[in-house]
């Protein structure tokens, strides 16, 4: 079965020359990703666009009560700089981004909004995988991972996937001893590596399940959409949900109006709650600092 077939509207396509007539809504990824609405439809193009993010949609609205957008069509096509780009085509979600509005709600519309939202990551993470990566069974497509650890594989088990990250950290700290030889700051990298690999290596076992990888207020109403998706450690969610939330970390670039998302406690009334895990991935940062 080729890709285009399990889709709607598979010869629905906009080429280079059409989406130059129109201003971008948004780029991601550090421009490599660009987001157009057409009539009544939405454009997600680029380099880093991946097919598994519409597959994700595909299967979440299959399988869950969780509204996502309709996916017409999907396809990967010729940049014509000797690569390829990915384009998703969509139905327009129309709403407010709760961002914007979550500090003005009252506290029974906040619990209303919670109560909602536990529901859908419960469904969510209902759907058990077998592996960890992205849903069509290839490599992690997690922004942090890819980012700021480098390429990741697809892992038939949690203990590799751990592995990877230590592996990652270490090389990270190579290349940082090779910068800075300078004393203090070399003398705690190796230690804190050590201490890292020896808290994952005590984590417990966690189920597989599909997971959202970015649950922030700016993605409800979602533009972002659901390009971290897909089978992880069960803790993942909880983890990001808090990944760039703390003051003073090198990936702190949350938005402001998150603020009170955080201060209110949202993650921990929607999500279970992995405070060992989320301890864990916390030293993790603090080597990239």
């Amino acid at each position: 079965m080729s890709t285009n077939s399990i889709w709607p509207k598979s010869g629905l396509r906009y080429s280079k020359e059409q989406l130059q007539l129109v201003a971008p809504l948004e780029w991601l990824d550090f421009e490599s990703q660009a987001i157009y609405k057409i009539n009544n439809n939405i454009v997600k193009t680029g380099g880093n666009t991946e097919m598994a993010e519409a597959l994700t949609m595909k299967i979440v609205s299959e399988k869950t009560s969780v509204p996502v957008p309709r996916v017409l069509n999907a396809y990967r096509h010729e940049s014509g700089n000797g690569g390829t780009h990915g384009t998703i085509i969509m139905e327009q979600v129309k709403g407010e981004e709760l961002g914007n509005i979550w500090d003005d709600m009252t506290s029974e519309e906040k619990s209303a909004i919670i109560e909602q939202l536990r529901g859908y990551m419960e469904e969510l993470h209902a759907i058990e995988g077998y592996f960890i990566g992205s849903v069509n069974n290839t490599m992690c497509e997690d922004l942090m991972l890819n980012l700021h650890l480098g390429a990741f594989d697809r892992y038939d088990n949690e203990a590799s996937f751990h592995e990877d990250i230590i592996k990652a950290l270490r090389k990270y700290e190579d290349e940082e001893s090779a910068k800075w030889r300078s004393g203090q700051r070399e003398l705690l990298k190796g230690p804190k590596v050590d201490l890292v690999a020896d808290f994952f290596h005590a984590l417990p076992p966690h189920k597989i399940v599909l997971t959202h990888g970015n649950l922030k207020p700016r993605n409800i109403l979602v533009r972002e959409g659901w390009d971290a998706a897909g089978y992880y450690p069960e803790y993942w969610d909880y983890m990001k949900a808090y990944y760039k939330a703390f003051p003073g970390c090198r990936w702190d670039r949350d938005r402001a109006s998150d603020f009170d998302w955080h201060k209110d406690r949202a993650i921990d009334k929607i999500l279970k709650p992995f405070p060992l895990e989320l301890a864990v991935l916390m030293h993790a940062q603090n080597v990239l600092q």
